[in-house]
């Protein structure tokens, strides 16, 4: 997923990751384990996603309990054994439109502190410097803050 082409068409990869987490999300489902290795590309601009393997079914109570994640793309609250909403598969989108925009992963922002206390100012800055719009750059680093909470609005701006 990492090739010039796909770096040109990243919103749209990206968009329509999200609208794929969208519906698995709708079935009552978390994904988990979103990261480029269980994302194909059809026709070079459709991503499908595969390998099912670490999706929990959300509970009545909205939360989902992990059983398989990827270091670098879980969501803090997955690494730390928590139950877990949509807002685990935000941060894994949010980390996956980093990675193809700037061809890097993210920088770790989930210390206490370190996201609102200037980490996500330059993350957008970075962003917008590699040509995503101002609205675009705030969503994708609200995808990956700390708070899961807060995460959800912003995986919709996208």
């Amino acid at each position: 997923m990492g090739s010039a082409q796909t770096r040109t068409q990243w919103r749209d990869i990206v968009q329509r990751i999200a609208q794929a987490a969208a519906a698995f999300h709708q079935a009552g489902l978390v994904y988990c384990d979103l990261k480029p290795e269980n994302i194909i590309l059809r026709n070079g601009a459709w991503p499908v996603l595969i390998d099912f393997d670490a999706a929990a079914r959300v509970s009545l109570e909205g939360r989902a309990r992990p059983v398989a994640f990827t270091q670098g793309y879980a969501a803090p609250e997955l690494v730390e054994g928590r139950a877990v909403t949509a807002a685990a598969d935000a941060f894994a989108i949010g980390v996956i439109a980093v990675e193809l925009l700037t061809g890097q992963m993210p920088p770790r922002l989930t210390r206490p502190g370190l996201f609102s206390d200037g980490g996500a100012g330059a993350l957008i800055r970075t962003l917008t410097a590699r040509g995503a719009d101002a609205g675009t750059a705030t969503a994708i680093a609200g995808c990956l803050n700390p708070d899961a909470e807060a995460r959800m609005a912003h995986l919709a701006a996208l």
